[in-house]
């Protein structure tokens, strides 16, 4: 999925092989971030729904729990600006612009992708 979002970035951003070999480690860096954030996002949410399960619910560690998702969703936002900050070292304005547009895009397409497997359809034609 990696190289099929890599593959789209160049051709909507005509970048050019310099600019690629500059952009695709600032990129790579941080999707390693964003996956030990959904890794840690997934590990509290269990820890929250074991704790919903007991038949009195302690809500010191309930808020303990969720003051957690709220420190993992601030860091998640904190590494997006910082791509964003690094990604801008990088990039011309418009292709700054038209990246901002196209990696929700991209997200999407993947997160519909999966969806569609993991209901058991075959899509037609990939993200």
């Amino acid at each position: 999925m990696r190289a099929l979002r890599a593959w789209r970035i160049v051709e909507e951003l005509k970048l050019d092989e310099s600019t690629s070999a500059k952009l695709f480690p600032v990129l790579a860096k941080y999707d390693e971030q964003e996956l030990a954030f959904a890794a840690e996002r997934r590990q509290i949410a269990e820890e929250i729904r074991g704790l919903l399960a007991a038949p009195q619910p302690d809500n010191a560690k309930l808020t303990a729990a969720i003051n957690k998702m709220l420190a993992n969703r601030a860091k998640r936002q904190a590494s997006r600006d910082e791509r964003i900050r690094d990604v801008r070292k990088v990039l011309t304005p418009v292709q700054q612009a038209k990246l901002v547009l196209l990696l929700p895009r991209i997200e999407r397409d993947f997160a519909r992708y999966i969806r569609d497997i993991a209901d058991g359809n075959r899509p037609d034609d990939g993200p």
